[in-house]
């Protein structure tokens, strides 16, 4: 039977753009404000993946809360430097977002009812890049 799976795959051929595993992250922009917190051994902060153009879904985003949550495919609307998506999760009502581009930064707003309307900054960073203490 996996020598069957193995030979459909090899005669189908690379799976089409946008189709594939939505937490394929290798090829994605990072913005983040992700730190660790060593009093309590803790990560805080929301990581934004943008996936390349064609990629679906083009934004993953993922909390920190203590831990890594597990990523969330986010609805997405991309305009120039304008940047709106949603997070559908488990158990948990939807949270919206809406931000633009600055350059190295991300600066984004929560929008809704109970959102917290202080900005969001993502710095953009490397995949493997170490993540700082938060100070």
């Amino acid at each position: 039977m996996l020598a069957l799976a193995i030979l459909v795959m090899a005669v189908a051929g690379p799976a089409p753009p946008g189709v594939g595993d939505p937490y394929d992250l290798e090829k994605a922009t990072l913005y983040s404000n992700v730190c660790y917190v060593p009093e309590a051994d803790d990560f805080v902060g929301l990581r934004v993946f943008l996936r390349p153009s064609g990629a679906a879904p083009e934004v993953v985003v993922q909390f920190a809360e203590g831990v890594f949550l597990d990523p969330v495919p986010a609805r997405a609307q991309r305009h120039g430097q304008r940047l709106r998506f949603t997070v559908s999760e488990d158990r948990a009502p939807d949270r919206a977002y809406e931000g633009q581009f600055e350059g190295e930064l991300l600066v984004l707003r929560e929008i809704g009812p109970g959102a917290d309307p202080g900005p969001i900054r993502l710095r953009r960073a490397r995949l493997d890049a170490r993540i700082q203490d938060c100070s």
